[in-house]
């Protein structure tokens, strides 16, 4: 069965329903007619058909359950629905500025996609106010109104790291001083934007002019989204050089 041969398949809501069905528990077949309200003749067709396509499997007590494979499918939907969920920013944004290797749309699928400048602004704010070990930030631009409230949150002993462009003009309260775990590194140029604290991440993508676009946010609290943003601004802290 080729790819073209398998979306077929997960074509039909009814096939699809009974598949997350029986993602969550074995089932009967007629538990799974009564749940989804068909007769058991239709039932029995849209299981034949899974099973063909190796997605499901049935054990000697008569019980159908997904098999690994189709575990990872079930998975695999659940991005593309994210991607379909959010079509029209995606069709005005540029994901490719993230590196190949960490375009993770598993980590990505749990996030959401938050609308207003404002409003993002002030996600912004909070993820440095809220932070209680760490913050870690990459901008194109240095926010003048957060320089003061870093510097304070480094000072009790919060865990700051930032990434800036090379031609950003850093004030000198973000120099190396005792008591102050502020460090700043710089690259030739920010292509996104991110913010992350323990428990929160937003990324910020630009749009196809290549112009980071502050009108929307990624933002997601799950931990897998925010490990991804770890792994993410790790990859290019270690590439950046020391700012002082």
């Amino acid at each position: 069965m080729d790819d073209h041969e398998l979306m077929f398949e997960l074509s039909h809501s009814g096939r699809l329903e009974a598949l997350h069905m029986l993602n969550e528990k074995p089932q009967r077949l007629t538990d799974i007619s009564k749940a989804l309200g068909l007769t058991s003749a239709e039932v029995s067709r849209h299981l034949g058909r899974l099973s063909k396509a190796n997605l499901i499997i049935k054990d000697g007590k008569g019980r159908y359950s997904t098999t690994s494979f189709g575990t990872i499918i079930l998975h695999e939907l659940s991005n593309l629905k994210f991607l379909t969920k959010y079509n029209k920013y995606f069709l005005k944004h540029d994901i490719s500025v993230l590196p190949d290797e960490l375009r993770w749309l598993s980590a990505l699928s749990k996030c959401e996609i938050v609308e207003g400048t404002l409003e993002i602004m002030s996600m912004v704010e909070d993820l440095t106010k809220n932070a209680k070990r760490y913050v870690r930030i990459m901008s194109n631009q240095l926010m003048r109104t957060m320089v003061d409230v870093n510097v304070q949150k480094a000072k009790k002993g919060v865990v700051i790291k930032v990434i800036y462009p090379k031609d950003v003009d850093l004030p000198d309260s973000f120099r190396p001083k005792k008591g102050l775990s502020l460090e700043v590194r710089l690259i030739d140029e920010v292509k996104f934007s991110m913010k992350s604290n323990e428990k929160v991440a937003g990324i910020v993508l630009p749009n196809l002019n290549g112009k980071i676009d502050y009108e929307f946010g990624l933002i997601g609290s799950d931990p897998s989204f925010t490990r991804w943003a770890e792994i993410l601004f790790d990859h290019f802290w270690q590439k950046a050089d020391f700012a002082f």
